[in-house]
């Protein structure tokens, strides 16, 4: 299935219920996967076989982001909702999940922007509204 027109990343959003806000530069999830347990053994032939999970983990949104050295992150914070939203040629997409963010560093330098690496790990479901 193609995609027509392909989408552009720009626009896209990302937002806390705490509050946080930050102005995206790049972001994307990463380690989405699925549980599975080799189920081959010595009598097997060919290639191996394997069991599948119930459970998935949905992974971690990475983010790197403007940095205003006056929001603090909320790195101590409990999982909080995160809603990511990509806009599309005709309708938006989101995906609304817990998360809750388990990495922050950042950068600045000499005549130039803060800059800061994010990352936050879902917990549980995630709902995806075409």
């Amino acid at each position: 299935m193609a995609i027509t027109p392909p989408l552009i990343a720009t626009g896209t959003t990302i937002t806390f219920s705490s509050g946080f806000f930050a102005q995206i530069l790049s972001m994307g999830v990463t380690g989405m996967e699925r549980a599975f347990v080799p189920a081959s053994h010595f009598g097997s032939a060919g290639a191996m076989t394997f069991i599948f999970g119930t459970l998935f983990d949905n992974g971690s949104v990475e983010v790197e982001m403007h940095y205003d050295p006056d929001l603090a992150p909320p790195l101590g914070s409990v999982a909080e909702n995160c809603t990511l939203t990509f806009l599309g040629p005709v309708t938006n997409t989101t995906i609304v999940g817990s998360a809750a963010m388990t990495n922050f560093s950042w950068q600045g330098a000499l005549e130039d922007k803060f800059v800061a690496n994010a990352t936050l790990k879902f917990s549980g479901a995630l709902t995806i509204t075409p």
